[in-house]
């Protein structure tokens, strides 16, 4: 029984018997308004917990599964080191986050790693289906470090994606976007956007439409019902408010960044205004 409910009986007895009938109902309003308070500040102090307790969930399994991604293909190169340095300064951690965000690391590359282990209690505390979606998009960007998908990574993505229940196309989608990114970052870093073309190439609108999860043949009308549930899907505030650390809200500006660009190359080259 709420503490709501339980303030307002008291304050009904309680007015009675000390002031008299007529002080009952005030009584009960009295106990009721003091009860609420409490109910608010146990949500809250719930709520809180609950986040906390996510964001420790998530970075624990980010980190160590990122590292039995590293590890897929029998070894940890010097490549894979450096993007997970980089991932590191990327979420701003502070020393202690790094260094714990290190040790999972390390852990997820050793033998007697238990992947099953590891996201059966990160699905227990992280229900979301929008987090497991951004859980994924960290791993690959992992995975996709050298701009290639490694077979050994691919095959223990897909188990993972399995895992938490995450379609096949729902990871191709998520797979494209990884690699639009990551051939938009090489563009820009070679100067591309000063002389990228006024038109589209046929390989950007089909990198476009792999990220939407659409084809040429989708109406304009579905187009956008795509665009706006993906912009759902993936808004930073949502993510945040379902509990993804803030260290990593970095990964899904980056995503509504993408999915913005495809939505308005496609809509660019079909004349949409």
């Amino acid at each position: 029984m709420s503490r709501t409910i339980i303030g307002a009986i008291l304050g009904f007895v309680i007015g009675g018997l000390f002031f008299g009938s007529g002080f009952k109902f005030i009584g009960a309003i009295l106990g009721a308004m003091i009860g609420r308070s409490y109910d608010k500040r146990a949500r809250s102090l719930g709520s809180s917990e609950s986040i906390a307790r996510i964001h420790q969930a998530f970075f624990k399994a980010t980190f160590q599964t990122m590292g039995a991604v590293a590890k897929a293909d029998g070894q940890v190169t010097k490549e894979d080191i450096k993007h997970a340095e980089d991932i590191f300064s990327r979420f701003n951690l502070s020393p202690e986050q790094r260094q714990r965000a290190i040790s999972y690391f390390n852990n997820g590359k050793q033998l007697d790693f238990s992947l099953e282990e590891c996201l059966t209690e990160f699905i227990q505390n992280c229900p979301s289906r929008n987090l497991h979606r951004t859980f994924i998009q960290i791993l690959l960007q992992t995975a996709y470090v050298d701009g290639v998908l490694h077979t050994a990574e691919e095959q223990l993505i897909v188990h993972i994606a399995s895992l938490l229940r995450i379609s096949e196309f729902e990871l191709r989608s998520l797979e494209a976007l990884v690699a639009a990114q990551f051939r938009r970052q090489q563009y820009q870093r070679a100067g591309g956007y000063q002389q990228q073309k006024a038109k589209a190439t046929a390989d950007e609108l089909a990198t476009a439409y792999q990220i939407l999860g659409a084809d040429k043949d989708t109406s304009n009308h579905e187009l956008k019902k795509i665009y706006r549930k993906l912009m759902s899907q993936h808004h930073p505030d949502k993510l945040a408010s379902q509990g993804l650390p803030e260290e990593m809200i970095k990964v899904a500006t980056e995503k509504t960044k993408e999915i913005t660009w495809a939505y308005d190359l496609i809509k660019e080259s079909r004349g949409i205004k």
